[in-house]
């Protein structure tokens, strides 16, 4: 998995930001000729448009971007852990502006829509918009701007947003189809369109060279396509195509420690893209399944101790209050291996399962459950919600766990480099043991284990005594590591402490 540091958006480095297309990728045995890629580029240039976006300090300081430098948006971007960052970078002390691409995918009614990057345009609707067709479109470059140019809306999930254009008379405005981006080939040739560098619409051609590609995006749908084709600052909006000029995938992302082309770019999968789009389109948002639920990849937390046969499957850190997970009976340390029957491997592939459905629809989950030792495997019915905005899940409130009382007896001497004590009693069943102390240079201190975390489980076992604890750090083979579940500032975290290997 590439080190997140490395990962760029191609609308957010510098001046440059592009908006994409879709294509749907078929496999092809067409024999490559001296004229295949000039046919490809005749056929597709004319719908990629470029973007020039421009927002006023006075609008965008109250919302979606806060102007800075571009030294210090670069250097935030290049250091700081779990980018890609998706911000648009303060051009002057009045306002800022970024260009990126777009590719046309619908015309009706007189407008023409157009598929972007969602970090291209951003989520401000009073930002201004000037969009620029190819030359090929007409006898010179056409340019809309104004109120002829409008916000459709935006996905976050995806990173795909849509704008739409007033046509203008007499244009014959080309549109691109997509393929079917599921059935595109590791090695199949595709070419990536847009406006590099903000030198108008460019192509370069590559091929796939890896899918099911992760960013290590947080709180998105994150399963690229990897491409050699050369993606630059500006590309991201634009589509990648097959040889048939058809969409496969929308340029978003390239692995650089420069900010430019290093021989790695990434693309949004072409039927992802797609859905995005048509439901913009369609209703001006995308409707969104959710299940409620903190989560965390089995195998960052050893599997062994679940007893799983696969080292697959998602492990619940924490069901949040009143949500579809809590009605359905879903626990923390439950461990989702199947959604309708099919397997899920990773975080993921649970996520893409949730959020491609919609508020109503009835899911089936396939939990194996660790109670006193003992697994079970469950089948659990969820009614699933409308998902919250973004902004409504980065501000809610983490579930209350402050203490209530203050006399706490100790249960006994320092165990596996920490000491414990029972929790304070709630409302509810005892919370678990609480961590007084955690010794320096011990297998807990490096496991990141502090005091004030309360231990929920160990080792697939509940833990609410000493004795619990005890036994649960006894359930496991010799020299293997030991998993603990605990509750941290209101959240549910996992903890791997190793065992010293001879």
């Amino acid at each position: 998995m590439l080190s997140p540091r490395f990962l760029i958006p191609m609308a957010a480095v510098a001046l440059f930001l592009t908006p994409a297309r879709l294509v749907t990728a078929q496999s092809t045995d067409a024999v490559l000729t001296t004229n295949t890629f000039i046919r490809i580029a005749e056929r597709t240039l004319p719908a990629v448009v470029s973007i020039e976006v421009t927002v006023p300090v006075s609008q965008s300081s109250s919302g979606q971007a806060t102007p800075e430098s571009m030294d210090e948006f670069l250097r935030r971007l290049l250091e700081e852990p779990g980018v890609p960052r998706f911000r648009m970078p303060d051009m002057d002390r009045f306002g800022y502006r970024g260009t990126g691409s777009g590719v046309v995918i619908s015309e009706r009614e007189g407008w023409a829509y157009v598929l972007t990057n969602r970090h291209v345009v951003g989520t401000n609707d009073t930002a201004q918009y000037k969009v620029t067709l190819d030359p090929s479109a007409a006898t010179e470059p056409v340019t809309v701007e104004g109120d002829s140019v409008e916000w459709v809306g935006d996905d976050s999930l995806t990173d795909i947003a849509v704008l739409r254009f007033r046509v203008p008379d007499g244009l014959a405005l080309r549109v691109i189809d997509f393929a079917d981006s599921d059935a595109v080939a590791i090695g199949e040739w595709v070419l990536a369109l847009g406006n590099p560098l903000e030198l108008g619409n460019s192509v370069s051609q590559g091929i796939i060279s890896a899918k099911n590609r992760s960013l290590n995006a947080r709180n998105r749908i994150d399963n690229h396509l990897q491409t050699t084709a050369v993606i630059n600052p500006g590309n991201s909006g634009g589509p990648l195509v097959n040889l048939d000029g058809k969409i496969v995938g929308i340029n978003n992302a390239i692995a650089t420690e420069t900010g430019r082309w290093a021989g790695i770019g990434f693309a949004i999968p072409g039927n992802l893209a797609r859905d995005a789009a048509e439901k913009l389109i369609a209703d001006g948002r995308v409707s969104r399944g959710y299940l409620g639920i903190a989560m965390r990849d089995v195998v960052d937390i050893n599997s062994s101790a679940y007893d799983l046969l696969l080292k697959e499957g998602v492990s619940i850190e924490e069901v949040r209050p009143s949500t579809p997970a809590e009605l359905a009976g879903l626990r923390r340390g439950d461990v989702v291996v199947a959604v309708d029957e099919r397997r899920i491997r990773n975080s993921q592939e649970l996520l893409e399962s949730i959020a491609t459905r919609t508020a109503g629809d009835t899911i089936a989950l396939t939990v194996t459950r660790h109670t006193g030792g003992e697994k079970q495997e469950l089948r659990l019915e969820v009614a699933l919600i409308e998902r919250p905005s973004e902004q409504e899940l980065a501000t809610a409130s983490p579930r209350e766990t402050t203490p209530r009382g203050g006399n706490w007896p100790r249960l006994g001497p320092r165990l596996q480099g920490i000491g414990v004590k029972l929790a304070p009693a709630t409302d509810g069943p005892r919370p678990g043991l609480l961590i007084e102390e955690v010794e320096e240079g011990t297998p807990a201190a490096r496991a990141g284990l502090r005091p004030g975390d309360i231990l929920y489980q160990v080792n697939a076992f509940d833990v609410q005594s000493f004795a619990e604890l005890r036994r649960a750090l006894a359930n496991v083979d010799a020299g293997a590591d030991h998993v603990f579940v605990f509750e941290r500032e209101g959240k549910q975290q996992t903890a791997t402490v190793e065992q010293p290997r001879n």
